[in-house]
Order: structure tokens, then C-alpha cells, then sequence
């Protein structure tokens, strides 16, 4: 009922265009998840062909070589979904203006996932990634997807917002995108974990998104659903095959992307390009990678290691340690996301 009235107050439309954006939201999650299994099968077959496997070594948790191709699969059946519901009218309601945020969102999400593509054929640098990143987020921060205000009256100590200096706009906003691009990157350590707790926290976006009247980004996380979903077909443990860097690029940026806009308090933002972000639903959204990166960041530079080099101190590698098995590591993540999006669902 609450959904309800946001969309009648949003859009100012009637029940039939109400019921009928419930099942394009369905029909996104659908299409996305149906398309993303469908190509895994060949995308798999292609990578066996030409050798692209992830080889088993002493830091990675699985035993034998695997098909790191899975980004190229969730991409296409991403963009299956995008000009499916286009086609039937999903974003006929938006103004100029949003819509062109939306095509830049989408092309920098292609950007990331074309970075991780060439990381898992080639194996590039990681200060080049990063570098390539931090451009990509540039474009954004220059096209709009930024963070101009911060809200804190959440806090009960300040009332209103901090407004951000163009410059410090553009390093937290590059911080954000590029951060948590990384993050989701680095938690895709076990089968399954990095698409299940990315399409928890997606679920949880657009709960809050809903309830703060942000809707427009919405058919972006429900197609990421549903390309994570489909793909957890077959890579939930025992998985057959991995997302590689092109996967965890493209839907790690994809959600960090999204959720700037949607986790926004304010309603016109759309109309007057002011994103107010709201850092508490942010943090709690995207709790467990923002918490393992930083974790993982101290824990490198305590122990005199440059903190873009992979190693086995990620959290899902020290409740292995602690005596869970792979499932149980995966699925206790996953209830501490799905808790930890509870709370910001009940405090947006």
C-alpha cells in the first residue's frame, strides 16, 4: 500500500500504470536472470576453447582450473533485460535529462566490465586498473553522477546538509564508485558469494529507493538481479565456472553507480541535479565489502604490503580458518547482508 501511494504521488499516474510497473519490475528480474543462464552454457564453451580458466593456486579456494568468463554472460543478459522493458515502455516516463544519466551509467558499467574483460585475458597492472577506474568514475562525477550534498539530519546532531566543494565532490564521488567497484571484486573469493550478497543489497536499494521516492534507477538494479540470479545457477557452490574481473567490475560498479542516485533524500533530484546522499542507508547497504575492504586494507599496510595485492586475509578466508565450510561461510554472509539492508530499509 505504501509503495502505492509513492508511485501515484511520483508519477501522478492511476492503478492500471501501478500494476503494470510491478510486472515490468518482475518481468526485468525475469529476463535478465532467464538470458544470463541461457548464454552461460555457450560463453562456457567458448572460454574451454580458447584456455580463458582461472588456474587453482594457493590463495584461491578452488582446486582445479575454471572458466573465469562469467561477466560476459551477466552483461548481455543485462542488456537483454535494459532494451526489453525499453521496448515496452519502461523509461518512456523519464525527463531528457534522466534519461541521459541513465545511458552514461550504462556506459561506464560497460567500461568497468571491459577493464575486468582484459584483466582476465591478459592480466593487467593493478594500479592500470585502478588509474582506468578512477577515469571512468571522472566521467561520471562530470556527467552528473556525483555527490553534491551530504545528509545528515539522520544523525539528530546536525539538522540540515553539508554542502561539498566541487573538489571534494569528485574524490568522494571517485572514493565511492571506484571503492566500491573493488570491494565487490574482492569478496568474489568463494562460490556464489559475490552475485548472492550483490543481488541481497540490490533488493535492499530498491526497497529504500521506494520509500525515498527515488524510482528511476530502478529497472538498473532489477535487471542486475536478475543477471546475478541466473548466473548463481551455475556458479553456487560447486560452481562451474566464475564471474572473473569482468563480472565483478561490471555488477560491483553497476551497484555502486545505482545506489548514489537511489539512496538519495532528495525527490527532484532528477529535475534539478542535486544528489543529497544519505551516507548511514549507503554503509548499511553495502556493508560487508565496504567492511572486508577496509579490513583488508589495514591489515595489508600493518604487515608492510601494498594494499592492492591479493592475498587470504578477506573475511570469507578467515571464517574458513575458523572451522565453516565454503555453503556455510557463503550463507552466513548472506544473512548478515540480508540484516544489515533490513535496518537500513526500517531507518530510511
Amino acid at each position: 500500500m505504501y509503495y502505492k501511494e509513492i508511485h501515484k504521488k511520483l508519477f501522478l499516474v492511476n492503478d492500471s500504470f501501478f500494476q503494470n510497473s510491478i510486472l515490468l519490475y518482475i518481468s526485468s528480474v525475469c529476463i535478465a536472470a532467464l538470458a544470463t543462464g541461457f548464454l552461460i552454457p555457450y560463453v562456457r564453451s567458448i572460454a574451454l576453447r580458447y584456455n580463458i580458466v582461472d588456474q587453482p593456486n594457493k590463495r584461491k579456494q578452488h582446486k582445479k582450473e575454471i572458466v573465469r568468463l562469467g561477466g560476459v554472460a551477466i552483461i548481455i543478459g543485462y542488456a537483454i533485460s535494459l532494451l526489453s522493458i525499453y521496448l515496452f515502455g519502461a523509461f518512456s516516463g523519464l525527463s531528457l535529462e534522466f534519461a541521459g544519466i541513465i545511458i552514461h551509467i550504462f556506459l561506464a558499467s560497460v567500461a568497468f566490465f571491459l577493464i575486468g574483460l582484459f584483466d582476465d585475458i591478459f592480466s593487467l597492472s593493478p594500479f592500470l586498473r585502478l588509474i582506468l577506474q578512477l577515469l571512468i568514475s571522472s566521467y561520471l562525477w562530470g556527467n552528473g553522477i556525483r555527490i553534491d550534498l551530504i545528509d545528515l539530519s539522520w544523525t539528530n546532531i546536525w539538522s540540515s546538509y553539508i554542502e561539498l566543494p566541487n573538489v571534494v565532490s569528485w574524490i568522494i564521488t571517485l572514493l565511492w564508485i571506484s571503492g566500491i567497484t573493488n570491494a565487490i571484486n574482492w569478496i568474489d573469493g568463494l562460490d556464489g558469494l559475490a552475485a548472492g550478497s550483490v543481488a541481497i543489497s540490490s533488493l535492499g536499494i530498491i526497497v529504500v529507493g521506494l520509500k525515498l521516492n527515488q524510482t528511476s534507477c530502478i529497472f538498473l538494479i532489477t535487471a542486475l538481479i536478475g543477471s546475478c540470479l541466473g548466473f548463481l545457477r551455475f556458479n553456487y557452490n560447486p560452481a562451474r565456472i566464475i564471474m572473473g574481473d569482468s563480472g565483478s567490475y561490471f555488477i560491483g560498479s553497476t551497484i555502486s553507480i545505482s545506489s548514489l542516485l537511489t539512496c538519495n533524500s532528495n525527490t527532484f533530484s532528477n529535475l534539478e541535479n542535486i544528489n543529497i546522499l544519505r551516507p548511514d542507508l549507503l554503509l548499511l547497504l553495502l556493508f560487508i565489502p565496504i567492511f572486508d575492504m577496509i579490513y583488508v586494507i589495514s591489515s595489508r599496510l600493518y604487515n608492510g604490503q601494498l594494499p592492492f595485492y591479493p592475498d587470504r586475509s578477506h573475511i570469507h578466508h578467515q571464517m574458513l580458518r575458523a572451522g565453516f565450510n565454503t555453503k556455510n561461510t557463503v550463507e552466513l554472509i548472506y544473512l548478515f547482508t540480508f540484516l544489515f539492508c533490513l535496518i537500513a530499509i526500517l531507518i530510511s
